[in-house]
Order: C-alpha cells, then sequence, then structure tokens
C-alpha cells in the first residue's frame, strides 16, 4: 500500500516462475557442495530443483497475481511476465547439463514476445494487429 502511496503512476510487473529440468541434467558433472557455495553444478541445488515443485510456485504466483489484480490497489497497475509454458517446452535452449539456465538466445526471443524490437513496433502499428508475419507461415 505504501508503495502505491509513494509510487502512484508506476506500474509493477511481477515476472512468474521458469520450469525447470532435471533431466537434462548430467549426473556425472555433480560436485559435492554445501548450501551458500557457489557450484553450478553442486549437489544442494539439485536436491530442490523438481518439476512438479516449480510448477507448484508458479500455480500459486499465479493465482495471487489475479487476485491482486482485482483489489482497486493494483488493478491496471499489476502486470505478469508470464514465460512458464515457454520454458516448460524449451528444455534444448538450456546450457548443457544445466536444468534451469536457458542461453541467451533463447532468452532474448522470450522477451522479444514482451518487448518487441523497434521495428517490430513499427511494423505492428503500421499492418495493424492481424498481420501475418510471411516468415511464420
Amino acid at each position: 500500500r505504501r508503495i502505491r502511496e509513494s509510487y502512484p503512476f508506476a506500474s509493477i510487473i511481477w515476472k512468474l516462475p521458469s520450469a525447470v529440468h532435471i533431466h537434462v541434467v548430467d549426473l556425472d558433472r555433480l560436485v559435492e557442495s554445501k548450501i551458500g557455495e557457489a557450484a553450478l553444478f553442486g549437489v544442494e541445488r539439485l536436491r530442490y530443483m523438481s518439476a512438479s515443485r516449480s510448477c507448484r510456485l508458479y500455480r500459486f504466483q499465479k493465482h495471487v497475481i489475479e487476485h491482486l489484480q482485482k483489489s482497486p490497489s493494483f488493478r491496471g497497475v499489476l502486470h505478469q511476465l508470464d514465460m512458464y509454458e515457454a520454458t516448460y517446452l524449451g528444455a534444448e535452449h538450456l546450457y548443457p547439463s544445466d536444468g534451469r539456465h536457458f542461453r541467451p538466445p533463447f532468452n532474448r526471443l522470450m522477451l522479444s514476445w514482451f518487448y518487441p524490437p523497434e521495428e517490430k513496433k513499427r511494423d505492428y502499428r503500421e499492418r495493424g494487429p492481424y498481420y501475418t508475419d510471411p516468415s511464420f507461415a
């Protein structure tokens, strides 16, 4: 509430969680690690990586956002950046043997869906919302 009072014209963009893919992790690359250590392929990081847990977190956060969007305080100013389904289907775009970090081209592609480059915005304004790009046919 205090944030809305201090910044009445600000928009809030809530990025929902991404899917994780434990099936792409190479178990031979895992190293012993402790909580708090920086180990990209540490056992501790893998221990809590589960598709069901990430899906539950996603559904819970989506429910919270939808509930907040109905409240007068957040109506029209709370938006969601939802890439869960794309990340769920995009396991081949992960770094090798990493179940949760996507390579930059895939991240850029997903962000372009929400924040298109200037030339795409111009095309959209000139051609209208029902134009189909021939490169996607």
